[in-house]
């Protein structure tokens, strides 16, 4: 019973990529070279009273990229502390491409290889005062009134 709740919550939390914008002239990403990635995450609930309080991404980086500053497993918040339904959070991220990146593309041609430079998952927490809030259905009630 818990599971299916959990998992229905967290599937409200939506993360895109926005974009990976290089440093240089083209939009590769270069070994060496700083680039960022900017991420958005919105609260898709179905009930305006599902929001979320404290959104923040887990950022694993891998052997083709590194966050600036080198922490490889990191927390950080987003731009915003709580995500009522609909609204965006944004998060940008300072990288820089390892000497590992494999974007020399195949031999004998001008292709690049996309390789995975991050791994992510939003954490937020549930907003229990507002999700524990409940209105009832309005009623209308009606009785006679004598005009006299």
């Amino acid at each position: 019973m818990v599971m299916p709740f959990y998992n229905s919550m967290r599937s409200y939390l939506k993360l895109s990529l926005v974009g990976v914008n290089p440093t240089g002239n083209d939009d590769l990403v270069d070994v060496g070279e700083n680039f960022t990635v900017t991420l958005s995450l919105q609260n898709i609930a179905p009930h305006p009273q599902i929001k979320f309080l404290n959104p923040r991404l887990q950022v694993q980086t891998t052997e083709f990229a590194a966050l600036q500053g080198g922490d490889d497993n990191v927390v950080l918040p987003f731009d915003r502390d709580r995500l009522n339904r609909n609204e965006v959070a944004n998060i940008t991220l300072s990288m820089v491409a390892t000497d590992n990146f494999k974007l020399f593309g195949i031999p004998g041609t001008d292709a690049a290889i996309s390789e995975k430079i991050l791994r992510v998952r939003p954490i937020a927490d549930v907003d229990w005062a507002a999700f524990g809030r409940c209105y009832g259905n309005w009623e209308d009630f009606f009785h006679d009134i004598d005009p006299t």
